[in-house]
């Protein structure tokens, strides 16, 4: 018989990275929905929740006592470790799943582990990355990708992996993000990232640092406690380079707070409008179909004066994501896409305007 005993904070911790998988309800895919995979070999404890396009193994210390594998019911186990004050959980499986707190006993059907997916086997080490900087690599572009829509590929982070270094964009074909880092990888590939997926994966605890894997099929990142696939997607990204300019005839510095508000306020107040654009013209922020608001945030202008319209949502997230005091417009003339980046900052962000009467 199966019998381990685990620390109910540690059990409890990791239960929450792997509820961040968030599976879909599904009949075609039922014994996903709320179980989770405990395995016991070579003295270690790993527990693996997985909907197939994004899974999660937690490794944790215990006291085992035989080896082997069964089911257990995520959410059930979840509640019972919110309300028990027993620091220790015992679970043994025998046929049954029998988990006990203290002087309390629960019990659960396990289904057979042979229908839960199976993970690829990790072949090559690829290269270890930071934590720090894999979150300064993604968090920053997450945002200009697209939520849905009638190309499912610009939802993906564009990830290219290169001897010197490792590149991220997302667009969704309105604005645009670019990242890039150096780091010795010693691969050269590019893979096309979830974005929802990324999403989920950066608020776990991913531990100091892991080892950044392309299989071909998931990107993979393997730590000492944690070990999360994520499937790639497929088709082809469209080729973001040529839509970032390199010469500009105008650029305005700004403080970023100052900037944010009026930008915030002039949404504000063309909210409901059929014609909800903003206009920057000579570092003055604009709104209203005659100009019923106007604010100036003390910008520093230099180059040629171009007034150009935009949807102020998309300047007010690129701002959001920008972790500098003072900002950087750039701009080529009324029709062509702006830059805005942050001061001694490496992040693109790329803002297409309007085209106004």
């Amino acid at each position: 018989m199966t019998k381990l005993l685990i620390d109910k904070k540690e059990l409890q911790n990791a239960l929450n990275d792997l509820k961040k998988v968030s599976v879909k309800p599904s009949a075609k895919m039922a014994l996903l929905n709320d179980y989770l995979k405990v395995e016991v070999k070579n003295n270690n404890i790993e527990l693996t929740y997985s909907d197939s396009q994004l899974s999660v193994v937690k490794r944790v210390d215990g006291t085992i006592n035989e080896a082997g594998s069964f089911l257990l019911p995520l959410k059930k186990v979840d509640a019972v470790l919110k309300k028990v004050k027993s620091n220790k959980i015992e679970l043994s499986f025998d046929h049954k799943v029998e988990l006990k707190a203290g002087v309390h006993s629960f019990k659960y059907d396990a289904p057979p582990t042979s229908s839960y997916p199976r993970l690829p086997e990790i072949k090559e080490p690829g290269f270890y990355i930071d934590t720090d900087v894999f979150k300064k690599l993604f968090d920053p572009v997450l945002y200009a990708g697209s939520k849905a829509g009638s190309r499912p590929i610009l939802t993906a982070v564009h990830t290219l992996v290169s001897p010197g270094g490792i590149s991220a964009v997302t667009t969704d074909s309105f604005r645009l993000a670019s990242n890039a880092i150096k780091i010795d990888t010693a691969s050269d590939y590019s893979v096309n990232i979830p974005g929802s997926l990324l999403s989920k994966v950066l608020k776990m605890d991913l531990g100091t640092g892991f080892h950044f894997i392309n299989n071909g099929i998931d990107t993979v990142l393997s730590g000492a406690d944690t070990t999360i696939h994520i499937r790639n997607m497929e088709g082809n990204y469209p080729n973001t380079a040529r839509l970032i300019p390199d010469t500009f005839n105008s650029t305005l510095i700004v403080n970023k707070k100052q900037l944010l508000e009026s930008l915030e306020l002039a949404a504000l107040s063309i909210e409901g409008e059929k014609n909800n654009v903003v206009f920057l013209d000579n570092g003055k922020i604009e709104a209203g179909q005659k100009n019923t608001f106007s604010s100036n945030p003390g910008a520093s202008f230099t180059g040629e004066n171009i007034r150009i319209a935009f949807q102020p949502n998309y300047l007010i997230d690129a701002l959001k994501n920008i972790d500098a005091e003072t900002v950087e417009l750039k701009l080529i003339s009324t029709l062509r896409p702006f830059i805005v980046k942050g001061e001694n900052d490496d992040v693109i962000h790329l803002v297409t305007p309007i085209r106004t009467r």
